[in-house]
Formats: C-alpha cells, structure tokens, sequence
C-alpha cells in the first residue's frame, strides 16, 4: 500500500475554508475577550466606594482570567495562520522529520 505524503489541492482547499471558518470565530472571541477587560476597567470606575475594596477584588480576577483566556486564543489566531501558510504553500500535514 503506497504511502500517502501530500494532500490534494482539494483537501486542502476543504482544510483551508475549515481553518478559515475557525479563524473568523476565534478573532470574534478574542475581540469579546479584550471587550471584557475592558467592561471590567470601567466597572471598577463606576462602584460606589463602599463596595469598591470588594468588587475590586472580584474585578481584578475577572480581568486576569480574561487576560488569560485573551492570551490563549491570540496563540490559538496564531497556529491556524500558520497552517493557512502552510496550506498556501501545500506543506499542510507533512510531517517534517528531524535532521540525524
């Protein structure tokens, strides 16, 4: 049985719109993300001082984890751009062996 090493320009036209699509949803869920941040920012400016040592608290964490998950899907952007590359450059799934 021969040894399959490229995937066809068809394949690899399905893997693009494929990636595509995940790239697109991706973006919009970084841009919620960095949204969040932000909303958490002007909360913070909006508490009454009473609550505000309370809440900053809450806010602060919520900002950390947002910027967390913001950090994970701007890698997450990152790796399907690169396999748009390597799709372009019809490299996608080939595995590239170490030199010895």
């Amino acid at each position: 049985m021969a040894e399959k090493t490229r995937y066809s320009d068809e394949e690899l036209e399905e893997f693009k719109k494929i990636i595509l699509d995940k790239l697109d949803q991706a973006r919009k869920d970084f841009d919620l993300l960095k949204s969040a941040m932000t909303q958490v920012k002007v909360m913070i400016r909006k508490i009454p001082h009473l609550l505000q040592v309370l809440e900053e608290g809450a806010a602060t964490l919520s900002k950390e984890e947002a910027g967390r998950l913001a950090q994970r899907q701007q890698k997450f952007i990152q790796h399907l751009q690169a396999a748009l590359v390597r799709i372009e450059n019809k490299t996608y799934g080939i595995a590239v062996k170490p030199a010895s």
